[in-house]
């Protein structure tokens, strides 16, 4: 556990891109949704879709009320925000 907070740590460090260990939750976020969409399911799906957007705070992104934030600064690193 204390190497994937110094591999996190030492990427964000150096400037380099974060991976999504960082994130656990979205990287396994396919794995924890068990409709997947297809032609006949769209209503169980979008339920599923709107319960992780709103879990998550994400229906400001959605909607447009709020902005993205820029994934890299001007200097060329890592918006931590974005990361965020």
């Amino acid at each position: 556990m204390a190497s994937a907070s110094t591999q996190s740590s030492d990427s964000i460090g150096s400037g380099q891109s974060t991976t999504m260990a960082s994130h656990p939750s979205y990287q396994m976020l396919n794995h924890t949704l068990p409709v997947k969409l297809d032609r006949t399911n769209y209503i169980m799906w979008k339920s599923q879709i709107d319960n992780v957007v709103f879990a998550n705070g994400f229906e400001d992104f959605i909607d447009g009320s709020s902005i993205c934030p820029d994934k890299e600064l001007s200097s060329g690193l890592i918006n931590p925000a974005f990361v965020a």
